[in-house]
């Protein structure tokens, strides 16, 4: 993955000039850290197609998803991110496997076990948010197209995996 990117946001009433530019190899990790503000979840969701850089380049396995130059832009749909945000977004009527139904298209029902056992979840498949862990949450990013479901993580922090 290539980013080289920068846009100008505001936050809490300041400017903020976000300038980043980095390259990662396959099975290469980044974590991205600082203050509250100062442009992380900005960066995931550029990277997500969610937010339009100013200017700037997002390349994934040699194929442009962003380029404001060249005109190019692929949809998020296009994108094969699973972005999993910091409030775990789970719908609260339902449980941790109600949560994986509603995600699987096809809901089957071998898939959503794999799912539970593979987050660590089994335990808790019957239990409702707020109970339940940002695991139950990776584990309910859609999966409408086939590709390896993001690792759990125990740390506060966000994580972004192709899939």
């Amino acid at each position: 993955m290539r980013v080289e990117v920068r846009k100008q946001l505001r936050s809490g009433g300041r400017a903020l000039d976000l300038n980043i530019k980095f390259e990662l190899e396959e099975g290469q990790s980044l974590a991205l850290y600082g203050p509250s503000g100062a442009g992380k979840t900005s960066v995931l969701r550029m990277i997500a197609g969610l937010l339009s850089p100013d200017e700037g380049v997002i390349q994934f396995e040699g194929q442009p998803w962003y380029s404001r130059a060249g005109g190019q832009r692929v949809s998020p749909a296009g994108r094969k991110v699973g972005f999993v945000f910091q409030d775990y977004a789970l719908f609260p009527h339902l449980t941790a496997a109600g949560n994986l139904r509603y995600a699987c298209p096809n809901g089957d029902p071998a898939f959503i076990g794999d799912l539970l056992d593979v987050f660590d979840l089994t335990d808790v498949a019957h239990q409702r948010p707020p109970t339940l862990s940002r695991r139950a949450t990776a584990a309910r990013r859609p999966r409408s197209r086939p590709g390896p479901a993001p690792r759990p993580t125990t740390t506060r922090r966000t994580t972004l995996r192709p899939r």
